[in-house]
């Protein structure tokens, strides 16, 4: 993430590498933030683009605190980060690219978020 924050209308990609090709997979998005993060959630739209050119939308509201203000997650010092499962038993012609959009309201720029990411697992039934 840039220094000065994550602008609105930028997007971040993703390119899912699979392993073989004959499975499916479990997708698991994870986000670490700062202390100075100053929301209770992050809204996030996930944009799941198929080889075909489909595109499946799906909003993400990430618990980042809980009611009173506690951080979830694990981390260290002022870093936290917590994970959550976003798509499970794909395959991976079902989703070539992942386009995360902010979906702010109010602001025009988010701060303390450092990192974003994505876990691509082999699906267990």
């Amino acid at each position: 993430m840039p220094d000065e924050g994550w602008m609105e209308n930028t997007p971040i990609s993703f390119a899912p590498e699979y392993g073989d090709s004959t499975i499916t997979y479990d997708i698991t998005f994870s986000v670490r933030h700062s202390a100075s993060y100053s929301y209770g959630n992050l809204n996030l739209v996930l944009d799941f683009i198929a080889a075909d050119g489909n595109v499946d939308r799906k909003n993400l509201n990430f618990a980042i605190s809980d009611e009173f203000g506690n951080f979830k997650g694990g981390g260290f010092g002022d870093y936290y980060q917590r994970s959550q499962l976003v798509v499970s038993d794909v395959k991976p012609d079902d989703v070539s690219k992942i386009v995360v959009w902010p979906a702010m309201t109010g602001c025009k720029t988010l701060t303390g978020i450092h990192n974003l990411g994505i876990t691509i697992t082999p699906h267990r039934k």
